[in-house]
């Protein structure tokens, strides 16, 4: 009879803990969804998600990655190990549980033992860690990235902490989609606005290096690359000349480049537009030699081709439609 009693009160005891701790994770999930509907701010909102988890589970190592599937890479965009936030970084995908998430869009939950669980799965130790919860971020039926925590010992994660996580996660991704949007619109005015002003100068002003200087600045205040320059042809000297610049690299200026030969010389002897999107360093087809990625747009009058604008970026992949488009605009004013 007394162990019956003790049974009971035992029972009782775990219930109310449990009870307690749902009630806990109710109030910290509303408070959540609170904080990350009232941000806009990506970065902000990844510190919010970490410290907000921090506050549910006691968990020092935590990610959010994001899937390029064009460049087939993932972007840790936050990290942090053993409590200690890390610079962003990026991998090239492979066979992990990040990618066994974006690949199945289903959550993973492993407490013991992790490495058979793994070969069971077919994936590869990353690292050295026991436990593991996590979650795919999916928005429009689409794994967009994923979302972890993940602990150096055993059986610290159960099915409550999956619960609360896939929640969280179905919230994070609205919040971060939305986030973005808001990142494009912010982009797509500030783009309407260099038009605007380059178009300005470009009519008032009628000194043509005064004009190009103030066109750099412009180009240069309103975007954020490693270089951008503005060439003239010399079709005596069958050469591309580098008039104007701006970015967070200068030293080309004067610089001259034969026609046809890379991305610039190609955009002023094809007269059309040339993206190279993986440039190799052995390649030489950019003014920096770090850049690895450029855009040349043909500057024209008249069915002529009279100068060349060049943009480059030292990480692949750097432009997007709009981008193009905008840079399109820019050089047909000119």
């Amino acid at each position: 009879a007394l162990g019956h009693q003790m049974g009971i009160a035992v029972e009782n005891s775990w219930l109310l803990q449990q009870t307690t701790r749902r009630t806990e994770e109710l109030n910290a999930m509303r408070e959540i969804g609170r904080v990350l509907s009232s941000t806009l701010a990506t970065p902000r909102l990844l510190e919010t998600i970490y410290s907000e988890i921090r506050k549910l589970f006691s968990v020092d190592n935590f990610y959010i990655a994001f899937y390029d599937a064009a460049q087939e890479m993932l972007h840790f965009a936050f990290e942090a190990v053993a409590g200690v936030v890390q610079p962003s970084r990026s991998r090239a995908a492979g066979n992990h549980l990040t990618e066994y998430m974006l690949r199945t869009r289903q959550p993973v939950l492993i407490r013991e033992p992790f490495d058979e669980t793994l070969g069971e799965m077919g994936q590869e130790p990353g690292r050295s860690f026991r436990s593991f919860c996590g979650v795919p971020l999916v928005l429009y039926n689409r794994a967009i990235g994923a979302m972890a925590i993940y602990h150096e010992q055993e059986r610290q994660f159960d099915p409550g902490h999956l619960d609360v996580l896939k929640i969280l996660a179905s919230e994070a991704a609205i919040a971060l989609e939305n986030a973005r949007l808001f990142a494009e619109e912010q982009k797509r005015s500030r783009h309407l606005a260099v038009l605007n002003n380059i178009s300005r100068r470009a009519i008032t002003t009628l000194e043509p290096a005064a004009m190009l200087a103030e066109i750099m600045q412009e180009l240069g205040s309103g975007l954020s690359y490693d270089h951008i320059g503005i060439g003239i042809l010399d079709y005596n000297a069958k050469e591309v000349s580098l008039q104007a610049e701006a970015g967070t690299y200068r030293g080309e200026i004067r610089r001259r480049v034969p026609i046809g030969s890379g991305v610039m010389g190609e955009a002023a002897r094809d007269g059309k537009m040339v993206i190279a999107e993986k440039i190799k360093p052995e390649e030489n087809r950019a003014l920096l030699p770090d850049a690895r990625s450029a855009l040349a747009s043909p500057i024209a009058y008249a069915d002529q081709v009279i100068g060349v604008l060049n943009i480059e970026r030292r990480h692949p992949g750097a432009f997007s439609p709009e981008e193009i488009l905008l840079f399109q605009t820019v050089a047909d004013q000119l």
